[in-house]
């Protein structure tokens, strides 16, 4: 959701001028906007992100906006790198593992009576050009106590809707009144097609997988979930948090082909933090669209101290956190409903063989002809690799850390 505030169209000519978050940077070059996203969570490993959002100016239309990448066709945020830490009230320092995407802080054993802050670095140079030295930080935040999640669920609404939704207060008080939702999601998917074999190409044969052999049918994926959510307790009835939806699939979203996981993370925030995400939310889903200018500016707790004017968005919090987590199985729900269109196979001889593996192809069965009285193991039908390797739809073959679902328990 700070991705989609950072990335705003604002070309539109009104007599109205809405908020535009970029309208005082100077636009004659390269203006980054960094977005934080992440919180200290005590008693867990912190994870923040870190991106930058630019403004590109199109001379051949006019149009202005914002480069969210490195060319202005590229609208995917990038990364930034600084140096990040966790510091401690009395002096303490934590610093951040950077691993490729997101900066990793062990904060599982900082005292819960002390008040803590992000802080972000950048120094040195980029691509051999000295970059501006610049600092960030977040406000001084005591941390907030967890309050525990009774149950995450689901719940199919209809023939194309399913909706997770999560339950908190019934064993015991909530421990505050603002809370926020994220969660982490997981699922488990195949490749379109089952390898039997594979094909060597040193030897110009198709081999036989070995029982224990892995043929890339089964892979895992990861991702943060689609939503942020916050609530109030005042909103509910006696003061718990029943059935609060947090997002939508549809019956053709191919997370839920197989099996499908989702972790719930559950703060207790302050106001603040609960009116920064409502208003984040309210101007993200409630002005038309994605691409909408935005109404009201969007400002968190981050500042560069050196210059108090400059725009940085995202809000850091710092709280315990809480953890439950659903399992969603297309064996027992029958929910999901979408296919997979697959190409015709190339019928190929082994003299062909070594040109179509090198042109992305892989061996998929022996050829049976309709009505043949017998068939020739010669000849293979071939498929594209993505057809039978579930690895190039970005997962892995290796079952992730905390993957404890068992198709056989759910049935008990």
């Amino acid at each position: 959701m700070l991705t989609v505030a950072a990335a705003v169209i604002l070309t539109s000519v009104s007599c109205i001028y809405d908020f535009n978050p970029l309208q005082s940077l100077d636009s004659s070059f390269w203006v980054d906007v960094y977005v934080f996203e992440g919180d200290i969570l005590a008693g867990d490993i912190t994870e923040i992100s870190i991106r930058s959002a630019s403004p590109i100016y199109d001379n051949m239309s006019g149009h202005s906006g914002l480069m969210l990448g490195g060319t202005s066709y590229d609208y995917a945020p990038y990364t930034v790198y600084f140096d990040v830490s966790v510091e401690c009230s009395d002096g303490t320092v934590i610093p951040a593992v950077f691993n490729g995407s997101r900066y990793r802080i062990d904060t599982r054993n900082i005292d819960l009576d002390k008040e803590y802050r992000l802080v972000a670095k950048r120094s040195g140079s980029e691509y051999g050009v000295a970059l501006e030295p610049r600092e960030y930080v977040s406000a001084w935040l005591p941390v907030m106590k967890a309050s525990a999640i009774d149950s995450v669920s689901f719940e199919i609404l209809d023939e194309e809707r399913l909706a997770v939704e999560v339950s908190a207060g019934g064993a015991e008080p909530l421990g505050g009144k603002y809370f926020r939702w994220t969660g982490k999601e997981t699922w488990e998917y195949t490749a379109p097609l089952y390898a039997s074999a594979y094909y060597d190409w040193n030897t110009n044969t198709i081999k036989y997988y070995k029982w224990d052999e892995n043929n890339n049918f089964y892979c895992w994926k990861s991702a943060v979930a689609p939503f942020v959510k916050v609530g109030k307790v005042e909103d509910y009835d006696g003061g718990r948090i029943i059935g609060r939806k947090l997002f939508e699939y549809d019956n053709m979203n191919s997370k839920l082909q197989y099996v499908y996981s989702v972790e719930i993370l559950q703060e207790t925030i302050s106001e603040e933090a609960y009116r920064f995400w409502t208003a984040l939310e309210k101007n993200t889903f409630d002005v038309g669209g994605l691409f909408s200018p935005q109404p009201s500016e969007i400002r968190g707790n981050i500042v560069n101290p050196a210059d108090s004017s400059e725009l940085v968005i995202g809000y850091i919090s710092a709280s315990q956190v809480s953890r439950a987590k659903v399992y969603i199985d297309q064996r027992l729900t029958r929910f999901y409903k979408g296919k997979t269109l697959l190409p015709d196979p190339e019928v190929l001889w082994p003299d062909n063989w070594l040109y179509w593996y090198w042109n992305g192809y892989c061996p998929f069965a022996i050829h049976e002809e309709p009505n043949a009285s017998f068939v020739d193991d010669r000849i293979w039908d071939w498929y594209p690799r993505r057809c039978l390797d579930c690895t190039l739809q970005g997962g892995t073959t290796q079952k992730p850390e905390g993957w404890d679902y068992s198709y056989q328990e759910s049935l008990l």
